[in-house]
């Protein structure tokens, strides 16, 4: 079955972002279809391999469309690496719900499996992209990151929006907390220069 036969349309689904059209570019279309671009995107998506069908869907939060496409027989043999890739996506993309429902997809794995393989970067990738609460979340379904270690190591790179991210997000008393324990004034100036900045929270 094509990957679009399985998604659901309604009026609220947002167009794909994820691929551009790069399968459409030497096709030879009519000009009254190439101004639809509602069309271009059905269309293109019937060119999609269910790999990447499934990116996408993760990507635009697509959640039904994702979970048709998952219980496909054609993901079970490399489950792990499915599930890790598409986690990864939808960090990066901020999507909570998609994230939720690539885990309960992995569920036929226990719960110790799981967390011992994790979800790759997807943690950091959140992080990197400003996605406080697709982090958090998951924080709760997957090996919990240390904060502080992760702060330590954004810090040593240079990933000065995961940095920002965290420091924005964790009580200001923890972060100064840690950042003085550690001697990192970076972390008491980001703190400290933040709107609306109290000791108290």
């Amino acid at each position: 079955m094509s990957p679009l036969m399985m998604r659901h349309e309604d009026s609220t689904d947002p167009c794909p972002a994820f691929t551009p059209r790069k399968r459409l570019k030497q096709a030879h279309l009519p000009l009254k279809i190439q101004r639809q671009p509602k069309v271009l995107t059905l269309i293109e998506q019937f060119a999609m391999s269910p790999e990447e069908a499934a990116q996408e869907a993760a990507a635009t939060n697509q959640v039904q469309w994702l979970q048709n496409l998952l219980s496909s027989p054609q993901f079970h043999a490399k489950m792990n690496e499915t599930a890790q890739k598409l986690t990864e996506i939808a960090a990066t993309h901020g999507h909570s719900d998609a994230i939720v429902a690539v885990y309960k997809w992995w569920d036929c794995l226990d719960s110790r499996q799981k967390r011992r393989v994790g979800c790759g970067r997807a943690h950091f990738l959140a992080l990197e992209n400003g996605h406080f609460e697709a982090f958090v979340g998951l924080q709760a379904l997957y090996n919990k990151m240390d904060m502080s270690e992760g702060l330590n190591a954004a810090l040593e790179n240079g990933h000065q929006r995961v940095v920002d991210t965290i420091c924005k997000n964790l009580p200001y008393s923890k972060s100064l907390a840690w950042a003085a324990q550690f001697g990192r004034l970076e972390v008491i100036r980001i703190v400290m220069g933040q709107e609306g900045f109290d000791t108290h929270r």
